[in-house]
């Protein structure tokens, strides 16, 4: 699932060296100004080619030397979490040692001092290609009578991107596991993902949720694969099955059943052993049932399926490959990941698209230290290539189906993450060239149970989760029960703040993406103070990507902002934002403000600016929304936080503009619109003849309070700053609401005639309208719901002392006994008599500080949680609504759980546990803590209301 050293994702071959001179490759040949990107793809070396261990520079020099692949290199004597000489390999590379640079470490550490400033009022300058390089023709075919559906659409791919009819194609994709979800929550959480922005989801189908005892396939409850890709149909997503028969996910062995690792009958593990091969015919056989039907070329929404995971070995996915075919797995095309980088003799027309990632940490770490994946993932890449360790094969588009939507927190390393930590980290991979924002993970899961081990599933060592205790050997210390991942959707469905930041830039890119994977990036800017990249297109047409986020690295203000975009050989006339003629000349980017702006793009698709038809030819504000209606086409921006907005347009010779919300000025070709107060009314329209388009310009506050989807046979702009999320659904619109929400107003564009609360006709809500929009108000209040009574049954006993597991090397998580000592408490819960389930959706909060919590109901846990630091959003949840149909009497007034805390040690804290110094518990001058602050109870109501056009 991720990109790790104990995945192998570099692998670096000693081979005997070529001719290699010394002389070429040595310490003055770095450190190298890498501008900022950080290589964190390294693999530790602990011995030279002759295998002697490595003690000097130099032996750790001539090892890279060693490798035709070898490009960067350092000798780092005693580093935390590797041998003493890092080697970075890159395929590819002449077989020289002249390109040897230093590494750049994590947090940009070791990278040289950020230039000084610009001189005031200078401009921020890049000169364009003329024409960046053209799309070439994808290495091989797709197969055409898979790629075709009923219909007539059609998927294809270039080296620019996917292509959906021909026409460039940019979904928005995010991870969800079914076995992870309780089946009865499917469609409410692949709304609520839909909602998010999302185009497709992508499943990881682990093997041995499946068949845990040998030819006993279970497809039933939470392991329905066929109703879950039905089930997505139903709400309008496309699916990329993951269907391994080697995943990772931080599940139990990778997804390997127990009996293929232990029962000595499935030869070589993930390679072309026939017996290998014949074990996999069984699980990829009974899933071809499952999926039958459901491809692409039935009419189903199957778009693609992923072979493995992380493996070098291309030939066994080739057989891989085969075999699924074989059995009648047809998708429209198949993948695999980028990474690590695929052994000798890998074909340049490889039949699989590889997809790629990044994260914004490293949870599998060793580490006792902050981990920052890659400083570089907020940095905009001087050269697209150096985006990645590894390298997108010639000809294929660059896709990314894990690039982080949060991260796990293993029991040693305990990720603490902000909101703006992806959101910030996702604009940057897309203004780096990544053609498809594929997240992992988009939906925290709770994991299904063992059903080997029905009076002890819920222990380490038989959890179906990742543990120190796998018979597949010891790896990442997991919950056994949670897999929360901080994700935008959390483990229970929860949203949290990044799932309304992301959803950002998925409206853009959901409006303007087939021109956005038109353009190509960089090479980004250098030398200047902040981060910024263009990606231009063949017409003129760019998108200016400016990020001034860089997680737990808090950046200052930017001050005098100019941009200067030329062409080169002057093919189209210089744009620089602001105006030279605007009052002030120039604008602070605030601390923490990420956006993208357009440039030089048509404002009128049906009228081409080579037919007369307008040009925006800059935005200091982000697009949003176009949105067609009877009287034109609407297009919406959201205003950037602390920058004034200005659009500048080039009319022609054939459109006209109004403006009764900004003021106009003619400079030279462009007509200058400023003095733009956002909000929901119109601020100039534009037309050619008949067609017209009229603008709004939205308040920056509710740029994360907008959703975009069909709703009553429309295409819609919603609008609403009362709710968790709103859902379209048909003529349904499914509105999510916090229990201390009275009433809920939606903005919707173009307005519905008619809303009622759905199955009550006779009772119409109240409308009315705000600028554009027409307004549907709402009463949502949520019942009165006691707090649950605390009881504490058994105080904790001594802390533990936590072992380094003798494989791992990681510090191992507690085991049942151990558990046995734990505090003890009784939760109460209290539901009122009037109290509706399927209205009111009910979550428990525990706010805890110590090392690890445990949640039963009876004899079942529910989730568990390594304390890493997190208040409200990421904290320890249990979802009471959305567990209650797997556990009959957890939703009833006087259900109790109990709740199991470990006592932390401090002494941990600084040599076995790494928690981020910035969220510590206090430890008020004590050794050890434990400490249950509160448990309290959170509610989102349910309303859904029914529209009519």
């Amino acid at each position: 699932m991720k990109l790790s050293a104990t995945c192998s994702i570099l692998v670096f071959t000693v081979m005997i060296p070529p001719v290699c001179s010394l002389a070429t490759c040595s310490n003055a040949s770095f450190p190298r100004d890498l501008s900022g990107i950080e290589c964190f793809g390294l693999t530790g070396v602990a011995s030279d080619p002759m295998g002697h261990p490595i003690t000097a520079p130099e032996q750790c020099l001539e090892t890279c030397c060693a490798s035709s692949a070898c490009t960067l290199w350092n000798f780092n004597p005693h580093p935390p979490d590797a041998p003493d000489c890092w080697i970075w390999s890159k395929p590819a590379q002449p077989e020289t040692c002249n390109k040897v640079a230093g590494w750049v470490g994590g947090g940009g550490r070791y990278l040289p001092p950020p230039p000084p400033p610009p001189p005031p009022g200078a401009p921020l300058e890049i000169t364009l290609p003329v024409q960046p390089e053209p799309a070439t023709p994808l290495p091989y075919d797709f197969n055409t009578s898979c790629s075709t559906a009923p219909n007539g659409d059609v998927i294809s791919a270039d080296s620019y991107s996917l292509l959906l009819n021909g026409e460039r194609w940019l979904p928005v994709s995010g991870e969800i596991h079914l076995a992870r979800v309780p089946a009865a929550q499917w469609r409410e959480q692949l709304l609520r993902m839909k909602g998010g922005g999302l185009e497709m989801i992508a499943v990881y189908v682990f093997w041995i949720h499946h068949e845990e005892q040998q030819q006993t396939f279970d497809f039933s409850g939470r392991r329905n694969v066929r109703a879950f890709v039905q089930m997505a149909a139903e709400v309008g997503l496309k699916v990329l099955m993951r269907i391994g028969p080697w995943d990772h996910g931080e599940c139990r062995n990778g997804g390997h059943p127990d009996w293929v690792v232990q029962g000595g009958t499935c030869g070589q593990l993930r390679s072309t052993d026939a017996a290998y091969l014949a074990c996999v015919h069984g699980w990829y056989a009974a899933l071809a049932q499952q999926l039958r039907g459901l491809y692409w070329k039935d009419g189903g929404p199957v778009v693609a399926a992923q072979i493995d995971n992380e493996t070098t070995d291309w030939k066994y996915l080739l057989a891989l490959k085969a075999l699924a075919e074989s059995l009648g797995i047809w998708p429209a095309f198949y993948t695999k990941t980028g990474w690590p980088t695929p052994a000798a003799g890998y074909p340049s027309d490889y039949p699989m698209m590889p997809f790629f990632g990044g994260y914004p940490d490293l949870f599998w770490s060793k580490s006792m230290d902050q981990n920052y994946s890659s400083a570089g993932q907020y940095t905009f890449a001087s050269d697209p290539s150096r985006a990645l360790t590894y390298s997108i094969p010639a000809g294929y588009p660059w896709l990314d189906v894990e690039i982080g939507g949060g991260m796990a927190s293993a029991y040693n390393h305990r990720v603490f993450l902000e909101p703006a930590d992806m959101a910030a980290m996702h604009l940057v991979f897309n203004g780096n060239g990544v053609n498809l924002l594929g997240y992992y993970m988009y939906h925290g899961g709770n994991n299904p149970h063992s059903l080997l081990y029905p009076n002890n599933r819920d222990a380490p060592n038989t959890t179906l989760q990742e543990s120190s205790f796998q018979p597949a050997g010891a790896q990442n210390p997991m919950p056994s029960e949670s897999y929360d991942f901080f994700a935008p959707l959390g483990e229970f469905g929860q949203p949290r703040r990044h799932y309304h930041m992301m959803r950002r830039l998925h409206l853009f890119l959901h409006n303007w993406g087939a021109d956005v994977a038109a353009t190509k990036a960089g090479p980004a800017p250098s030398a200047t103070p902040l981060r910024w990249q263009v990606r231009s297109g063949r017409h003129g047409n760019a998108f200016l990507y400016v990020n001034n986020y860089v997680r737990r690295d808090p950046q200052p203000a930017v001050p005098l902002v100019r941009f200067s975009l030329s062409y080169a050989n002057a093919s189209h006339a210089t744009v620089t934002i602001p105006s030279n003629r605007s009052d002030p000349h120039a604008f602070t980017v605030a601390p923490g403000v990420w956006f993208v702006w357009p440039v030089n793009l048509p404002l009128m698709p049906t009228v081409a600016p080579a037919s007369g038809g307008p040009v925006l030819t800059y935005a200091t504000a982000q697009l949003v929304a176009r949105v067609p209606a009877a009287t034109g086409d609407t297009v919406f921006f959201a205003a950037t936080e602390g920058i004034a907005v200005e659009l500048a347009l080039a009319l022609g010779n054939t459109a006209t503009i109004t403006c009764p919300g900004a003021t106009s000025t003619t400079e030279g070709a462009l007509t200058v619109l400023r003095k733009i107060v956002p909000g929901t009314s119109v601020v100039a329209r534009v037309a050619v003849g008949t067609a017209v388009v009229q603008i709004v310009v939205l308040a920056a506050a509710d740029s994360d309070n907008l959703w975009n989807d069909h709703l009553a046979g429309q295409k819609r702009l919603l609008l609403s700053r009362d709710v968790t999320t709103l859902m379209p659904d048909g003529n349904t619109l499914h509105v999510r609401t916090r229990g201390n929400t009275s009433t809920a107003t939606v903005l919707v564009y173009p307005p519905v005639a008619t809303a009622h609360v759905h199955g009550t006709v006779t009772t119409p809500l109240r409308t009315g309208t705000d600028g554009i929009f027409g307004t549907v108000t709402m009463t949502t209040a949520a019942p009165e719901i006691q707090s649950p009574t605390v009881t504490l049954v058994q105080a904790a006993g001594s802390p533990r002392t936590i072992p380094i597991n003798e494989h791992s090397h990681k510090p191992q998580e507690p085991t049942l006994d151990e558990w046995g000592a734990a505090a003890k408490y009784s939760i109460k819960l209290h539901l009122p008599n009037s109290f509706n389930a399927s209205a009111t959706e009910v979550r428990l909060n525990i706010d805890y500080e110590a090392d690890a919590a445990r949640v039963y109901f009876g004899n079942r846990l529910l989730t568990d949680n390594w304390y890493s630091g997190f208040k409200g959003d990421g904290a320890c949840e249990v979802g009471i609504s959305y567990l209650a149909e797997e556990n009959p009497g957890l939703l009833v007034d006087g259900a109790e759980l109990t709740l199991l805390l470990l006592p932390l040690k401090h002494v941990d804290l600084l040599t076995k546990i790494f928690i981020n110094d910035n969220v510590w518990p206090d430890f008020g001058g004590k050794d050890t803590l434990l400490r249950l602050n509160a448990v309290t109870t959170r509610l989102i109501q349910y309303t859904d209301v029914t529209v009519q056009a």
